[in-house]
């Protein structure tokens, strides 16, 4: 899959220190004029992981019960997801519970009636042309919904360089229009902070289904945030 890139404008903000506004000249930090300017960079990837929720659930009058039918339907589960490809390995256990259900025969008695096992499988797939092959594998499986499907980058270091790059070219370019503006020149950097955005990552929501649908991932974004102070040099 082709990864689609797209820049954001980065989001420019600049602070000129002043003195009194007879004096006209820049208020200096340390004894430098300076110039802040910071700038926030979103670069746009195609995802190339996702992660899969598998939730299967069964009642019975024990808990014994319940916790051996709902294994053996997970067991069941895994078989068919490994069956269209994905390591085992891949399939891990994220949660596991057993609950009892109750009946209230009056106000203020309840009975219990029951106990819920509830298995909660996370599959990583690695190839998303397979993700409808993983999601009807699981209901084929006896899976009693699929949850949630994440997406996620395997490695956003890339993208995360190109950010930065992207915004402190856009700083510099914009330090230096600013100091033009001011009746100076851009000088040296005195200082520059970066902080990273956490990366969004698309997530679709699911129930019960009968088959598995058509799902259309969209694109991860990965910001940063850079900020920098640079010495203004004032014309002669």
């Amino acid at each position: 899959m082709n990864a689609q890139r797209r820049v954001s404008h980065a989001l420019l903000t600049f602070a000129l220190v002043a003195t009194p506004a007879a004096a006209q000249r820049l208020q200096p930090d340390n004894g430098v004029p300076h110039i802040s300017v910071s700038s926030t960079a979103t670069v746009f990837r195609s995802p190339d992981v996702a992660r899969v929720l598998v939730v299967i659930t069964h009642t019975r009058e024990t808990a014994r019960e319940a916790s051996e039918q709902t294994a053996a339907i997970a067991d069941a589960v895994i078989e068919t997801i490994a069956g269209v490809g994905i390591p085992r390995d891949s399939i891990i256990t994220a949660s596991y519970r057993i609950d009892p259900r109750y009946d209230n025969v009056r106000p203020g008695a309840r009975r219990i009636t029951g106990y819920v096992a509830r298995t909660e499988l996370a599959v990583s797939v690695r190839d998303l042309t397979r993700i409808g092959a993983v999601l009807d594998a699981a209901l084929r499986g006896g899976a009693t919904e699929i949850t949630q499907i994440s997406y996620r980058l395997n490695d956003a270091t890339e993208a995360r360089e190109e950010a930065y790059r992207k915004a402190v070219t856009e700083i510099r370019s914009n330090a230096a229009t600013i100091a033009e503006a001011a009746g100076g020149r851009l000088g040296s950097i005195i200082s520059i902070g970066t902080s990273q955005v956490p990366v969004q990552q698309p997530r679709v929501a699911l129930g019960m289904a009968a088959q598995a649908p058509t799902i259309q991932p969209g694109e991860i974004s990965v910001s940063v945030n850079v900020n920098a102070r640079f010495e203004f040099i004032e014309n002669d």
